[in-house]
């Protein structure tokens, strides 16, 4: 695995993990208090933006739901990560909603719909 950090605008570092920076990732720094989250911005790439408190805790963005991932059994075909289902769709820890899905086992057939 991959080390990654978090770096805050106020200088603070913290170890992190490659889904803990994918698009929908929220990020607390317990130096500062902000907390950022992880959006696409509209000419593609991702981008961190400073959260209001007040988005935060309406959205309950800090809570941790013990909530278990609907895995489909593929994976993306943009990253090869395991796509999970959501009210929107599938998706990939990554953010690739939409991405078109290669079955597990062999990643040369496309998943039919």
């Amino acid at each position: 695995m991959i080390n990654h950090i978090w770096a805050c605008s106020c200088g603070a570092q913290h170890p992190c993990t490659a889904e803990d920076q994918a698009i929908g990732a929220v990020f607390h720094c317990t130096d500062c208090d902000i907390t950022w989250g992880c959006v696409r911005s509209p000419k593609g790439p991702k981008v961190w933006c400073a959260l209001r408190p007040s988005d935060v805790e309406f959205h309950g963005l800090l809570e941790n739901p013990e909530e278990e991932l609907d895995y489909t059994g593929t994976r993306c075909s943009v990253c090869g990560e395991e796509q999970y289902d959501t009210p929107s769709g599938v998706t990939c820890p990554n953010g690739h909603g939409g991405a078109d899905s290669v079955f597990w086992d062999n990643p040369d057939l496309t998943r039919k719909e």
